[in-house]
């Protein structure tokens, strides 16, 4: 049963799934409906339920697409946190605003969230997308530390027993890690 006080955040396996999930909700009485996924995904379900009358642009202006407070976020952990911290905002302001006050600074908070993915472009790659791109790039440099760094460790055993060979391979070895764990962010 949905309510009022109900929130729902659509996270599914793809756009046609996030759609019949949006589709049974969008008419309910829900505070927050937030939906993830790109700018692209979201128009994409936004036009098909304008053109098969699933949805006016009104009705889907209640929900919060692509979900999440525009923080720079990155990582899964800072995605998480946007998402959480504009379910405390909205959650938050009747409490803390009275009436027409809390609905209007509602408006403002989400309005360029509203704006873009009615403007966005259908070729632009979502801020998710772009940060598991990230993340899949940093595990990818992080494994080949690891692999440089077993390596190195070899090399200067070998150096240290007057193979010349590895005394060389070693430094640049080593030089190709403090290169590599330049463009690995720290924990």
């Amino acid at each position: 049963v949905f309510t009022p006080d109900t929130y729902m955040l659509i996270v599914t396996r793809g756009h046609r799934n996030d759609g019949v999930v949006l589709q049974a909700c969008i008419h309910e009485p829900a505070a927050y409906i937030g939906l993830i996924g790109s700018r692209r995904k979201i128009l994409l379900i936004q036009k098909g339920f304008i053109n098969d009358g699933i949805a006016t642009e009104d009705e889907f202006k209640r929900v919060f697409a692509p979900v999440g407070l525009d923080i720079g976020a990155i990582s899964v952990e800072e995605i998480a946190t946007s998402i959480t911290a504009q379910l405390i905002a909205i959650s938050a302001a009747p409490f803390l605003l009275g009436g027409c006050i809390a609905k209007t600074a509602m408006d403002v908070v989400t309005a360029p969230v509203r704006v873009a993915s009615t403007a966005v472009d259908l070729a632009t790659t979502s801020q998710s997308e772009a940060d598991e791109t990230r993340g899949r790039e940093i595990r990818r440099r992080e494994e080949r530390l690891g692999r440089l760094s077993r390596d190195y460790e070899d090399l200067a055993e070998d150096c240290e027993d007057g193979d010349q060979d590895a005394c060389r391979d070693a430094v640049a070895v080593r030089r190709e890690m403090d290169e590599l764990a330049q463009t690995i962010p720290p924990d």
